[in-house]
């Protein structure tokens, strides 16, 4: 038994270590939704037989605006429909590359490093408005993140075995202001400077709810700036985990 986990574990990696996503899929409360109905589509490649995905973000793409929501999301937000989140919820996403075996999913599919979740509101509050919303100047504040569970490892043995990982899962702060929003999911594989990796993808929410929160702080804008451009590509070391500074703002509480 304790092979076969190890083998399962080993497979998994193997994979893994090549593995390009996007974020095609939006969990609300436990249901995903359809393949980009809710998830801007991005410019795809086919990856390794493993269906479509996109190259990774390096350093020089933290300039351009397809770090925001994805390859070429700034213009497919109007083919895509707006779901409706009451704050409070619990949401994730799900990216388009997993493993699977004969009784069902197993293994990490996110790269090992941080994972972020961020809100936009749009400028124009309609659902038409956040459709047409290209991003630019959006006022982004971060509502979730993941850093590492160990000085050596960003996940758990147990996460490995099980399906936590195939998404990334948080709760949309209860005092959230109602409004349309841009909700970006971040990843990084911290390999340092222009080793590093990024993955980006947007949904498009309308959220509902009491209100009454804190004004959304602090924001930060992507393409990334100037001044957060070395805590995204700085080097996350095994054994030194827990020292690594999560990149952007910090998490607002509502």
């Amino acid at each position: 038994m304790r092979l076969a986990l190890c083998f399962t574990l080993v497979l998994a990696s193997i994979y893994l270590t090549s593995a390009h996503y996007n974020f095609p899929y939006l969990l609300v409360n436990e249901t995903f939704s359809p393949v980009f109905l809710y998830t801007r589509r991005v410019s795809d490649e086919t990856h390794a037989g493993n269906g479509p995905s996109y190259p990774p973000f390096h350093e020089k793409d933290l300039e351009s605006p397809d770090i925001r929501c994805g390859r070429d999301a700034t213009v497919s937000g109007v083919e895509t429909d707006v779901a409706t989140i009451v704050a409070g919820s619990k949401v994730g996403f799900r990216p388009n590359f997993w493993i699977r075996n004969t009784t069902g999913f197993f293994g990490l599919v996110l790269h090992d490093g941080p994972l972020a979740a961020y809100l936009a509101r749009s400028p124009i509050q309609t659902k038409k408005g956040l459709q047409a919303w290209d991003g630019a100047s959006g006022a982004f504040f971060k509502i979730a993140e993941r850093g590492p569970t160990t000085n050596e490892r960003w996940f758990t043995d147990e996460e490995l075995q099980g399906v936590q990982f195939s998404e990334y899962n948080f709760t949309v702060p209860v005092r959230t202001p109602p409004g349309f929003y841009l909700m970006r999911m971040d990843s990084l594989l911290p390999r340092g400077g222009n080793w590093t990796q990024f993955y980006a993808g947007c949904a498009q929410v309308e959220i509902v709810g009491q209100g009454g929160g804190s004004e959304p702080q602090p924001t930060v804008n992507f393409p990334v700036l100037e001044e957060m451009r070395k805590e995204y590509l700085a080097k996350a070391d095994s054994g030194q985990l827990l020292g690594y500074k999560m990149p952007g703002p910090s998490v607002w509480k509502g």
